[in-house]
């Protein structure tokens, strides 16, 4: 449970020995928006009315298809291996892949494809498409793995949500989010995750004044 108070937060989490509160003045929360959904809200009204339009975003399934070749096709013809399709997908060349010479890569399926389909059609698709990008890619096949999940959380715009709503009301709660899925530059990717704890650490720090920041750093030192 999160619960607005004066002086900023209160937190109760449920433990294996009963329940625990925490005070704070600032609330990060890093998790993928659909499991906002699992966390109860008590706050200020506006910051309630942006956060129920989040949690009513109609979040699709995706499926994750890591696809096996037997070398990186895509650097050969002088590509990175990411790409977005108007189709309902997007690829990217995925770090399983790099350690030899075999090459990966991911395709994430989303919102409008993934339900209607059966996960054969999905492959063969993907294979049939990288075919146009990447002439020969096919025949390089040796292989794949699939895995469906029940919502997703990967922001490009035919993938999951619409990432500049989603964004532009994050901006409204009284909490900070932080996660790939508020990047702005990078929205799905690892370093986007970094992206936004770098940028809600500046915002916070230019809210809290040098009193309060030496105040810290003491009591930090006496524990």
């Amino acid at each position: 449970v999160v619960r607005s108070t004066p002086q900023g937060f209160e937190l109760t989490i449920a433990t294996n020995t009963g329940q625990r509160k925490i005070q704070s003045r600032e609330l990060v929360i890093s998790v993928p928006p659909f499991q906002l959904k699992d966390i109860e809200f008590k706050i200020d009204a506006k910051g309630k009315a942006s956060l129920r339009q989040i949690t009513d975003m109609p979040f699709a399934q995706n499926t994750k298809l890591y696809l096996f070749f037997v070398f990186f096709f895509w650097n050969e013809l002088g590509f990175s291996g990411a790409g977005w399709s108007d189709k309902g997908f997007l690829f990217f060349d995925s770090s399983q892949g790099q350690a030899s010479k075999a090459g990966t890569l991911l395709v994430y399926y989303g919102q409008g494809v993934n339900g209607a389909r059966s996960k054969s059609w999905l492959l063969q698709n993907a294979l049939a498409e990288l075919e146009v990008i990447f002439p020969g890619i096919r025949g390089g096949y040796r292989g794949h793995r699939m895995f469906q999940f029940s919502h997703s959380y990967s922001v490009q715009g035919q993938v999951g949500y619409p990432h500049k709503r989603f964004l532009n009301l994050a901006k409204d709660l009284p909490f900070h989010l932080i996660g790939e899925a508020l990047s702005v530059e990078s929205p799905g990717y690892m370093n986007g995750a970094i992206e936004t704890g770098f940028r809600v650490a500046e915002q916070i720090l230019s809210q809290v004044s040098r009193t309060s920041i030496n105040s810290c750093a003491r009591a930090v030192a006496n524990l």
